[in-house]
């Protein structure tokens, strides 16, 4: 299936979404801050990328382009 990025710093919300969508056989990765998404992204090149727009450290809409 598709590798899967969750970046945000709601930890409830990333356990819900890594709980639905690993059910469903996708491989999730969660991080909890933009700085270590981004290096997630990076590393990982995952297929999809669910961001949040308003975190600590980063907005979401201003990191789009990287």
């Amino acid at each position: 299936m598709s590798r899967i990025l969750v970046i945000d710093d709601d930890l409830a919300s990333c356990r819900t979404m890594a709980l639905h969508l690993g059910g469903e056989g996708h491989e999730v990765r969660v991080s909890h801050t933009f700085e270590d998404g981004l290096a997630a992204a990076r590393a990982d090149a995952p297929q999809l990328v669910i961001l949040d727009i308003r975190m600590p450290g980063g907005s979401g809409l201003e990191g789009l382009p990287q």
